[in-house]
């Protein structure tokens, strides 16, 4: 056989355990029940993955370390983010407004 019929295997094998790890949820007629201490640390889940994701892109330079200068336009990206979030209680302009102070400062001042 060729690699690329493993490829194909492997691309197919993988779907398939994709699609029925995520069905498992569908595939009862009840809801499944959870107990409380579960459900409850689940609702902390979506906030830690982001944080997960954003603090080191945030707090690491591309080399991985920490960053030591304060002219970063990611630091005032999400400086003006928070701020924002505080202030208007929403999800999507808190993305739009750093979005808006950083392209700027990392574009035209090459922070």
């Amino acid at each position: 056989m060729t690699t690329a019929i493993y490829h194909w295997l492997a691309v197919f094998a993988l779907a398939a355990t994709t699609v029925l790890t995520r069905s498992v949820f569908l595939l009862p007629r009840q809801a499944p029940r959870f107990p409380f201490w579960l459900q409850n640390a689940m609702r902390h889940a979506p906030p830690a993955a982001l944080l997960a994701l954003v603090v080191p892109q945030v707090l690491l330079s591309p080399s991985g370390t920490f960053i030591t200068d304060w002219r970063d336009a990611r630091l005032f990206a999400v400086a003006a983010a928070g701020l924002c979030y505080l202030l208007r209680r929403s999800v999507t302009l808190p993305i739009v407004v750093g979005s808006l102070a950083y392209f700027p400062l990392h574009v035209g001042w090459g922070w």
